[in-house]
C-alpha cells in the first residue's frame, strides 16, 4: 500500500497545534500566514475560525486562494514558485489594500461554542 494511512480516532489533525505542525524556519519566514491558518482567537480573546490556503497549479504557474472563513472573504494569488507564493501571501495578509473579495458562500463560518 502507498503512503496514505487511515487515521486513528483523535488523530485526524483537528487536535494538532501549530507547535507540532510547523517548523521554526517557517515561523520566522511566514508568521502572519501561520497565524492566519492556525489562530483560533482574536487578540481580544473572541473566537476566530482559522483561514485556509488552497494551492493549485495553472499551467506552469502556481495559484492560491486564501479563504478568511471568519469574515467570509477570499484573496487569490499567483506566483512562479512556492517560496514566492508564500512570501506574497505574507505580504498581502498585512496589506490593508489587498484585494479581498466576498466569498461565494452566503455566510461567514462562525466558531463552535
Amino acid at each position: 500500500m502507498g503512503l496514505i494511512k487511515r487515521e486513528t480516532p483523535g488523530t485526524n489533525g483537528s487536535n494538532l497545534s501549530p507547535e507540532r505542525s510547523v517548523d521554526e524556519a517557517d515561523r520566522i519566514l511566514i508568521p502572519t500566514l501561520l497565524d492566519f491558518l492556525f489562530m483560533r482567537a482574536w487578540p481580544d480573546g473572541t473566537a476566530r475560525v482559522p483561514g485556509t490556503l488552497l494551492l493549485f497549479a495553472d499551467g506552469e504557474r502556481l495559484k492560491a486562494c486564501l479563504s478568511d472563513r471568519d469574515q467570509g472573504l477570499v484573496l487569490f494569488l499567483t506566483a512562479e514558485s512556492t517560496s514566492e507564493l508564500f512570501s506574497l501571501a505574507e505580504t498581502l495578509l498585512s496589506d490593508p489594500r489587498a484585494d479581498w473579495r466576498p466569498a461565494r458562500s452566503a455566510q461567514p463560518a462562525r466558531p463552535k461554542k
